[in-house]
């Protein structure tokens, strides 16, 4: 019983204190409580962009507080970033262009096919202009700057596809990868169409040989297809593009279809 008492007191010891350091808190900075308050309502899958940049500034403040020595490295990673570019995700990319700026302490590595421009005035964004990102210049070569991605080595594009060969099982000898590897070129996107007709190909039990895999891209894509069922080529070619439609005319070609079988 003893020992039961002293853990129960040393529990409430602790959640006394934990209340007593959150109340110090909310007293010092008043505006967290309301941040709190806000976060607490949050659903899963929510866009509460002034909740993230509410969140964004408690982060900043805890951060400036430490001594430079104490403060922890925040890295955050955005990839495709060309999705947020498109002119109809205008409010996504003013969302992100805000967050970072309120994250000086964050390093943002940034992804994408096309060059980040907030260095170019525009209407829409919180910041931009090159005072502002003086970094995403074209002529900026110190870092943090942008860095344009070139084609993969030879040795790297041959690691690759020899790893995925290896992880998939998939029947292709040295002299056929080399074959591949010298047709690609360090392509990334013309790797990954020759990645996917080899699993795709290897899934159906067909062979994988010359004629199936030392292609052009456009061919590649087209002995994709070819590969593929019915619905797995209708679903392909509807990702393509299902962004440059709305959903009305989705669902009036997914009827149309239904009709035709």
């Amino acid at each position: 019983m003893t020992a039961l008492s002293t853990k129960v007191i040393r529990e409430l010891m602790d959640l006394s204190f934990q209340r007593w350091t959150q109340a110090k808190a909310l007293r010092v900075a008043p505006s967290l409580a309301s941040t709190l308050e806000s976060c607490r309502g949050l659903s899963p899958g929510d866009s509460e962009v002034e909740v993230a940049g509410d969140v964004a500034w408690v982060l900043t403040e805890e951060f400036d507080a430490l001594p430079a020595y104490d403060r922890p490295s925040l890295i955050v990673f955005v990839d495709t970033y060309e999705k947020v570019q498109d002119q109809r995700s205008w409010r996504a990319e003013h969302a992100l262009n805000n967050l970072i700026s309120q994250l000086p302490y964050a390093l943002f590595v940034m992804t994408g096919r096309n060059r980040l421009s907030w260095d170019t005035p525009r209407a829409g964004l919180a910041l931009s202009g090159p005072r502002v990102w003086a970094c995403l210049t074209r002529d900026c070569q110190k870092e943090p700057h942008q860095h344009l991605l070139e084609r993969l080595s030879g040795e790297d594009s041959r690691a690759l596809l020899s790893a995925r060969r290896d992880a998939y099982r998939w029947a292709i000898d040295d002299a056929l990868l080399d074959q591949v590897v010298a047709r690609t070129d360090g392509w990334p996107l013309h790797l990954e169409m020759a990645s996917n007709v080899a699993q795709q190909r290897s899934l159906n039990g067909e062979p994988l040989d010359f004629d199936s895999l030392v292609l052009d891209l456009p061919d590649l894509v087209k002995r994709l297809l070819a590969d593929m069922s019915y619905e797995e080529a209708k679903a392909f070619h509807a990702m393509c593009v299902v962004r440059s439609f709305d959903k009305g005319a989705c669902r009036a070609n997914r009827r149309r279809d239904r009709r035709r079988h």
